[in-house]
């Protein structure tokens, strides 16, 4: 046996090879998984013929193993009777000692055979392929895999593997899912997912300039699929692996490249951002920034305008009712109609995390209420609130502060170690 090179093969090692340290590398016996690792999908030619095109697979007799590759499509003959194309090799000792590609019946598969898929018939007539008992090798990374199919088609191919759904598991079969549409008129993102039946499923995102990954409820993810309208088939460049259970090497948050972080993430230091400034609606401020431009707001109002401010350098505990802030109150006369109120503050939090509520009243009268996470553990979380105040008589007005904080723990405002506590208020007429 093994005289015939089916599909250009690759064999390492092979008889009477050097071995030099390449060769000895690439030769896994017992320490790599047995299994068709890429390719080698059947396509129909015939009723008679299949075209089994190109593969990598690790393959051994029992004794030896060796590292197969085929560079192109191979041609087998099947029938009802011999409806399992298979792998098979055996150490010969021979130069040319290659893998064969056989079509046999049920009861010839052996041991180490590798079966590539099962021809289903009706009849005489090829219907398709079985790839339920396919040997797919059991390492995690090929697990549940989503790949172009091949030829590439606007479905994609989803390796064998199983999941549990509370006390039942379902054992997933290589198989190819249902044709996906390209979108009519914006981007849209699909998502290959397991549903809590063990089936294979599509959840269709929504058409947008900038899709987003549509709700899954329950089911496992598995790829996310990237359609634009240009789309006609889909390529491993269109699928982003999603499978959850490989987070302890695909979530993980990485030093470079664009990443979409879900949930909440609490830090236990505040995080340094780039020198640079916010440019768009959702970036972050950074604390320079927000200062800079509070100055420079202060800077445009005429010299002559009233400007007064109150400023608090003890240590105060946040309470957990709504209070005065510690002097944190300016009374002043104006002579126009508006008041610019600008709130500045420095907090340490030595517990959980705690939401501050804080306060703008002007005249008695609560103006605005802003809502702060003051993350656990951290020190100096810094906190700005302002309010344009319009509508007012000239004459006497008071503004002040008040605040409190979600629960009973301590949060704390050091007026002295952190910073002082800064309330200023400006006439704008």
């Amino acid at each position: 046996m093994g005289a015939t090179d089916y599909g250009t093969q690759t064999i390492t090692l092979d008889f009477r090879a050097s071995a030099d340290s390449v060769n000895i590398n690439r030769r896994h016996v017992d320490v790599v998984e047995t299994g068709i690792y890429t390719g080698g999908y059947l396509t129909k030619i015939s009723n008679t013929i299949v075209s089994l095109g190109a593969l990598m697979c690790m393959i051994n007799d029992g004794s030896y193993q060796v590292r197969v590759s085929t560079s192109v499509a191979v041609n087998v003959t099947v029938s009802s009777g011999a409806t399992y194309v298979i792998l098979r090799w055996a150490y010969t000792g021979a130069t040319g000692n290659y893998m064969d590609v056989l079509a046999v019946g049920a009861g010839d598969i052996q041991d180490t055979d590798l079966i590539v898929g099962k021809c289903s018939y009706s009849g005489s007539t090829l219907t398709g392929f079985d790839y339920s008992t396919r040997s797919d090798p059991e390492t995690f990374g090929k697990f549940l895999k989503v790949e172009p199919t091949i030829a590439a088609s606007m479905a994609v191919r989803v390796r064998s593997g199983r999941v549990s759904f509370g006390n039942t598991c379902y054992e997933i079969e290589n198989q190819t899912t249902s044709v996906m549409v390209a979108p009519s008129s914006n981007p849209r993102i699909d998502v290959i997912c397991i549903d809590t039946d063990g089936t294979i499923t599509i959840v269709t995102g929504t058409e947008a300039a900038s899709p987003s990954v549509p709700a899954l409820g329950d089911k496992i993810p598995l790829a996310q699929i990237a359609l634009t309208t240009a789309t006609t088939s889909i390529t491993a460049d269109e699928i982003t692996d999603a499978r959850p259970f490989l987070g302890w090497l695909k979530n993980v948050v990485h030093t470079t490249g664009n990443q979409t972080i879900a949930g909440v993430k609490t830090f236990t230091s505040i995080p340094v951002g780039p020198s640079s400034s916010c440019t768009t609606d959702n970036q972050y401020a950074r604390k320079k920034y927000v200062d800079d431009l509070i100055s420079a707001v202060i800077a445009m109002i005429p010299s002559d305008r009233v400007a007064s401010q109150a400023t608090g350098t003890s240590t105060v505990t946040i309470p957990l009712t709504e209070s005065d802030a510690d002097n944190m109150s300016v009374t002043l006369t104006t002579t126009g109609t508006k008041l610019l109120v600008m709130f500045s503050a420095t907090f340490y939090n030595p517990g959980a995390d705690h939401y501050l509520s804080l306060y703008v009243y002007v005249d008695g009268v609560s103006k605005r209420f802003s809502y702060q996470d003051i993350a656990s553990e951290v020190n100096n979380q810094h906190v700005n609130t302002h309010w344009l105040e319009t509508g007012l008589t000239p004459g006497s007005h008071t503004v002040k502060i008040r605040w409190k904080i979600s629960d009973s723990s301590v949060v704390v405002q050091r007026g002295t170690t952190d910073g002082p506590r800064v309330l200023t208020v400006v006439d704008l007429d």
